[in-house]
């Protein structure tokens, strides 16, 4: 499993605080988070949100 984790305006913006909060969500989910993948995908997100077909 991977969850794909977007860097958005209201995120903590150091990456402690980044930690703290994905444990939170971890915990909060009741996931192992040794079993799972955080990536942080904010250019591809940007790109691929914008795109537009046609």
């Amino acid at each position: 499993m991977v969850i794909l984790v977007h860097r958005l305006n209201i995120m903590p913006t150091t990456q402690k605080l980044r930690n703290r909060l994905l444990k939170k969500l971890l915990k909060l989910f009741q996931l192992d988070d040794e079993k799972w993948k955080v990536r942080l995908i904010e250019e591809e997100f940007m790109k691929r949100m914008w795109e537009v077909e046609g």
